[in-house]
């Protein structure tokens, strides 16, 4: 059998793409050990087992900078030294130096997991030198990989050029695990929820983190201006307390339900329930521009009518298949609220979305992975 390492910095558990991947390379009998790192926020997540993953959960002292970073390769090497992997997978940039320094003194293949444009993020704006030391590492590195692979079509093409790469990027899309409805219990959907469901004609949904570049305050501007619906907020992040102000100064508390970061099951039952889901990504970076987010996939697999920002990869996916409404302001978000008031539109919409369903799911996506394992192993 096989032995995968994943390396990841983050707790791992709230990394839908690393927790499919691990997880569908478990199903097919590879040994797959995830490197994760405790974040400090919320339950500290210990060395175990999640559906046939072994997670191994290292402490970092050091909360930001240099020395963060540093001690993350300390502990990575000290741990892989006690692993003998086959092949090793490095999620994003800041691992890949870790994974490339201990492939190349095993003579292993290394996977490049390239999530977003990590150079272009919105952590780095501003950070000249620290982006330009990253610059040189994602140059230097990326060549190294026995294979790299992204999320979209976008990013893909951009680092082909940027770094005059042979072969394109392997194109693996953050789709969402069809969820298994007759295991959703309506008991376990938060109270609040239920009783704003209760109360209003319809309810839009917003999933994901709390944070600049989503269209939060966008969106909460709409919601009061379209007295019939409601919306619920599902995630947490840095703008958790502005946003609260914002709903306060709307006068909106009514209306609006933000209910924390969600446990995945409840978190499918939430957005099942809803009329419409929000996926509007601001432009901020190119990493934005190019995003395609986790949530457009769940929406499509409960399916909810997408409201989305008008950037080329939301764009591709909602007109590609019909499944909602391409928006590039207040009023247009406006008004594709109104058109789902009306029966017919809506209807047409979610036979769209059950149609788009098998193929814009983690079933079907992840193929490509394995099949790439198959070549490398």
């Amino acid at each position: 059998m096989a032995h995968v390492v994943m390396l990841v910095h983050s707790d791992y558990y709230h990394d839908n793409r690393v927790v499919r991947e691990a997880e569908l390379l478990a199903a097919e009998r590879y040994k797959v050990t995830v490197l994760a790192v405790e974040t400090g926020q919320g339950e500290p997540f210990l060395t175990g087992y999640q559906n046939g993953v072994e997670v191994v959960t290292c402490r970092i002292s050091s909360h930001s900078g240099k020395g963060r970073f540093i001690q993350m390769m300390r502990v990575f090497w000290r741990r892989l030294k006690s692993l003998k992997p086959d092949i090793i997978h490095a999620h994003d940039l800041d691992t890949l130096l870790p994974a490339w320094r201990f492939a190349r003194s095993r003579g292993i293949p290394l996977i490049y997991d390239s999530h977003e444009l990590y150079l272009e993020s919105t952590g780095l704006r501003g950070r000249r030198l620290i982006r330009a030391v990253w610059a040189v590492l994602e140059r230097m590195l990326i060549h190294r990989a026995a294979a790299v692979i992204t999320v979209c079509e976008s990013i893909a093409a951009y680092l082909q050029k940027e770094y005059k790469l042979e072969r394109k990027p392997e194109v693996i899309r953050n789709f969402a695990i069809s969820p298994k409805m007759d295991l959703i219990s309506g008991s376990d959907i938060p109270d609040e929820v239920r009783d704003l469901r209760s109360r209003m004609p319809f309810v839009a949904i917003y999933q994901g983190m709390l944070r600049e570049g989503r269209g939060l305050n966008l969106i909460t501007e709409v919601i009061q201006s379209a007295e019939n619906w409601g919306l619920i907020i599902c995630g947490s992040g840095p703008m958790a307390e502005e946003l609260n102000h914002k709903i306060a100064e709307l006068q909106i508390e009514d209306r609006i339900v933000m209910t924390g970061q969600l446990q995945h099951h409840v978190l499918a039952g939430v957005t099942g329930i809803a009329d419409a889901g929000f996926c509007y990504i601001e432009p901020i970076s190119l990493s934005y521009r190019f995003a395609l987010p986790n949530k457009l996939s769940e929406y499509v697999q409960a399916g909810v009518p997408v409201i989305g920002s008008d950037l080329p990869e939301i764009r591709h996916l909602i007109e590609k298949h019909q499944t909602g409404y391409i928006c590039s302001n207040k009023e247009q978000i406006l008004q594709a609220l109104h058109d789902l008031e009306i029966p017919e539109n809506s209807s047409k919409i979610k036979q769209n979305l059950k149609r788009a369903a098998p193929d814009l799911c983690w079933h079907t996506e992840g193929k490509k992975l394995t099949a790439l394992y198959e070549k490398l192993i």
